[in-house]
């Protein structure tokens, strides 16, 4: 079972902290540019944690109060435009090995621009989550064409903010681990979520294995 938690450097440094000294392998993606993202990439390396950039990328509806990360992706870039944001997006975040989207429903299902961007990723030798913020996306199957080491969401963690969905939502994804040999879980850096990972992480490590997004990505390519 593989768990990323999104939205680092966003959130406070010592919720980051807290997160990281959860004794098991997962992944931290960090938003890149936010005041405390390399603060966070750096605690995340520290802690033994695997690191991935959180890369802002445009979607469909824009909601009052939804941020979508300084400088975001946009479907009206040029392609010139779009493959130098990532790579100043990437140069941003120190220690990374990988990336996942955040948010993205206007952008991952358009096969043209998700290749401007994973050749981009691809250059850096990272590999891709496709976070699966819309049914229609192709990022996985684009980057797994380009040769990249790939994965997608098996279910969100967090999507309500309280211990007993995260639970729900966990116990769903250890169901699926076991179905099929693995799954990827996302949360985000909120209280609520580290609590609920603080009591389930040590009480599912006789149920699944845990194993880093890298990792998973890595054996899902052979």
């Amino acid at each position: 079972m593989t768990v990323v938690i999104d939205d680092a450097g966003l959130a406070e440094p010592s919720l980051v902290q807290r997160l990281c000294r959860i004794a098991a392998p997962f992944s931290v993606a960090v938003l890149p540019g936010e005041a405390h993202s390399v603060e966070c990439a750096e605690i995340a390396h520290r802690a033994g944690k695997e690191v991935m950039v959180h890369l802002p990328l445009e979607p469909l509806s824009k909601p009052p109060g939804l941020y979508l990360g300084r400088e975001p992706i946009t479907f009206d870039m040029a392609e010139d435009a779009v493959r130098l944001r990532v790579r100043q997006h990437l140069a941003a975040v120190p220690h990374r090995v990988g990336v996942n989207n955040h948010m993205g429903s206007r952008i991952t299902p358009d096969r043209q621009r998700m290749t401007w961007i994973l050749q981009e990723i691809k250059a850096k030798g990272l590999f891709f989550v496709d976070s699966r913020t819309i049914k229609d996306t192709v990022a996985c199957s684009v980057a797994r064409e380009l040769g990249i080491p790939a994965a997608q969401r098996t279910v969100y963690l967090d999507n309500e903010r309280s211990v007993p969905a995260i639970r729900t939502q966990w116990q769903q994804c250890v169901a699926a681990a076991q179905k099929d040999g693995w799954a990827l879980a996302i949360g985000h850096v909120h209280d609520e979520t580290i609590t609920a990972m603080e009591e389930l992480v040590p009480a599912s490590k006789g149920v699944v294995r845990f194993i880093t997004a890298g990792e998973l990505t890595t054996r899902q390519r052979h």
